[in-house]
């Protein structure tokens, strides 16, 4: 077989470990000169593209004598929606939607190397009281057993997909993965489209199907026609006992868009709304991937970003700009985080200034803001200046330094502010509601209000 006389060549090179890791779920068929690679699912083969096709691809040319071209698709040997196979002998292309090809620029090693396909998982999903119930419910579908058919709804970036991706990481040690399909609802779509015809439309493609995973239901939208489709998809998993998880963005009952028995059909699962993460949440998962990058963002800066961001994925996109910057510039360790965030376009990232922090306290306090910096020492504005370093030490990525620049106190001045507010927090409700009062003052006064969390 082509398969074994690959995985044989390879071995000569390849520890066994990693050749069943990446190799072994790998189906190959020969077309003349092309080569088709089939992967069980997309995730897989991302994962696969920012690991080893690059050097999947040079062991090939020396084992067909560079005769052989690659060719990437899914397990059917459909290609994915918006994708175009064409590959040339020692050029790769990235199979994604924007057509962008993976030349070997800083950048693009940086977008590899954060390449976080296949760490969605349901131990590294955060949560707190308020989401136990959708991880309870995924755990147990995944080891297919309680209700068999889940719908996980939420706005965009709270964490559907990495849901959906547990299930699947979970459900493929209990079956096997060829006969789960894991996708986005346009791939399923395009499966469709291309099995027309050819006797049951949808099924043809797979062996054994017992389990539909689908993200992105949303996508249906706008298309009449298809979702006749899926009706009549969601009618064969229910008579066949196919299990079916899938995400959307709004509970069926608000999706205008759904015609009334396909929404029917989803009210006929088990529907469950996946809450906002909250500031803690957040703040743990900047953490682990501080941690997990080395960062070595400071605290402050830490909770900066969880307050400026209310979805994971922007948090995420954030963490690699700020990880990419670091990789090039390693030299620079004085680093301003909002500057870096300015820099790389992100959206007001920098909409909450220390004038703005300044000005919120002194209006709260009816005081003039210059007063605050200046060297008056009556009991009230000592106070108000005091509450304004430990608020921009709070909310704005920048070091007790530039906290005693702005306000023109020295260093130990700073730190002695800081510290007396935080004991005071501790030891005077008074001052722990004006703190609180003060913090969403200054949050919800900036440009956007994007930073209430």
């Amino acid at each position: 077989m082509l398969k074994q006389r690959l995985r044989d060549f390879f071995l000569g090179e390849i520890p066994e470990t990693e050749l069943e890791i990446w190799f072994d779920p790998l189906l190959f068929q020969q077309d003349k000169n092309n080569l088709q690679v089939r992967f069980p699912h997309r995730l897989f083969f991302e994962w696969f593209d920012a690991n080893y096709r690059s050097s999947f691809e040079k062991k090939l040319n020396k084992f067909a004598a560079s005769n052989l071209i690659p060719v990437y698709c899914d397990h059917s040997g459909l290609c994915w929606p918006g994708d175009k196979l064409k590959t040339k002998k020692n050029t790769s292309y990235r199979l994604f939607t924007n057509k962008q090809s993976l030349e070997k620029t800083d950048e693009a090693v940086a977008v590899q190397s954060f390449a976080k396909t296949f760490s969605q998982t349901f131990e590294n999903f955060l949560y707190n009281r308020k989401n136990e119930f959708p991880l309870s419910a995924a755990r147990e579908f995944a080891k297919l057993e309680g209700p068999g058919q889940l719908a996980f709804y939420a706005a965009p970036g709270y964490g559907k997909s990495h849901i959906l991706t547990a299930i699947f990481q979970e459900m493929r040690t209990y079956i096997h993965e060829n006969s789960i399909f894991f996708g986005k609802l346009e791939e399923l779509e395009t499966i469709i489209e291309n099995n027309k015809g050819k006797g049951n439309p949808f099924f043809l493609p797979f062996c054994d199907l017992k389990a539909l995973i689908i993200d992105n239901f949303q996508e249906c939208a706008g298309k009449p026609e298809f979702q006749k489709n899926l009706v009549k998809l969601l009618e064969q998993c229910s008579e066949q006992k196919i299990y079916l998880a899938l995400s959307v963005d709004a509970s069926p009952a608000a999706c205008p868009y759904l015609s009334g028995r396909l929404r029917s059909l989803l009210e006929s699962g088990l529907i469950i709304e996946i809450k906002k993460p909250d500031l803690d949440i957040k703040t743990r998962y900047i953490q682990g991937q501080n941690d997990k990058l080395g960062l070595h963002l400071k605290k402050e800066e830490i909770l900066y970003l969880a307050r400026l961001y209310s979805e994971f994925r922007q948090i995420h996109g954030t963490m690699l700009k700020v990880w990419s910057f670091k990789s090039l510039k390693p030299s620079d360790t004085d680093f301003v985080l909002s500057d870096i965030l300015k820099n790389s376009g992100v959206s007001g990232a920098v909409s909450l200034t220390p004038e703005l922090v300044l000005n919120c306290v002194a209006e709260h306090m009816n005081l003039a803001a210059a007063g605050l910096r200046g060297k008056e020492r009556s009991r009230q504005v000592v106070l108000a200046r005091q509450l304004t370093m430990y608020l921009l030490r709070e909310l704005l990525p920048v070091n007790l330094s530039l906290i005693g620049e702005f306000m023109g106190l020295n260093h130990s001045s700073v730190v002695y502010s800081i510290n007396k507010v935080k004991e005071m927090i501790k030891t005077n409700r008074d001052i722990n509601k004006l703190v609180t009062n003060l913090r969403n003052m200054c949050l919800t006064k900036n440009r956007r209000g994007s930073f209430v969390a």
